[in-house]
């Protein structure tokens, strides 16, 4: 059965908090309503601002939620407990910093209907396009560029939008960071540099980045 018809389907959206996102309330309300429609899901926090006093507003905004939990700790930890805990088969990563399209959890796990494919990874426009002539021109651009990874997006900029089978994450054995030095490594781009080879690339999948 199609997984995206399957409603017991389980997946985790983590949505990796880098500022005090005064979006993210309709980020979260974004990514429920679109959750809803699939199956069975949790939303993971994790908290890059735990030692930042402004971080009081994430808390309150995630108590008028149901299903979303926060993760605060260095980048091995984290990692760790998303591994153990998360209920999802599928891991959905994004960050405060992204604004999904309303069809975007839909066409990010489109992908995994190929048992084949365990990454997924999505368009990212650095703004939304009001511009007509621009619409246009994206929409060609997305044609064009239909299931080809674009290097200079899955670099960096990728885990705004990434899906990963979480069994083929656990598979990863290269990917045990518990003798890597903290300070020298960031554990969200480690884990793209690890799985890029495997990233199949969705256009149909769009955020856009908010600077």
């Amino acid at each position: 059965m199609s997984i995206l018809l399957n409603k017991s389907c389980l997946f985790s959206v983590i949505i990796v908090v880098n500022n005090t996102a005064k979006n993210l309330d309709q980020l979260i309300q974004n990514i429920v309503n679109q959750c809803q429609l699939l199956g069975k899901y949790e939303i993971i926090l994790i908290n890059n601002l735990y030692k930042n006093k402004k971080n009081i507003s994430i808390f309150n905004t995630v108590k008028n939620y149901q299903n979303i939990s926060i993760i605060e700790g260095n980048f091995n930890t984290v990692y760790q407990k998303i591994l153990k805990d998360s209920i999802g088969e599928f891991l959905i990563f994004t960050t405060t910093e992204a604004q999904p399209e309303k069809n975007w959890l839909q066409n990010i796990m489109k992908p995994f209907e190929d048992p084949q494919i365990h990454v997924v990874g999505g368009q990212i426009e650095q703004l939304k396009v009001n511009n007509i002539i621009l619409k246009f021109y994206n929409f060609i651009k997305n044609i064009l560029y239909k299931n080809k990874i674009k290097w200079t997006d899955i670099y960096d900029n990728q885990i705004s939008n990434l899906a990963i089978k979480k069994e083929f994450l656990k598979r990863q054995k290269i990917l045990n960071l518990s003798n890597l030095n903290q300070q020298k490594i960031n554990f969200y781009y480690r884990i793209l540099r690890e799985v890029e080879a495997e990233i199949t690339y969705n256009p149909s999948a769009m955020v856009y980045q908010i600077k």
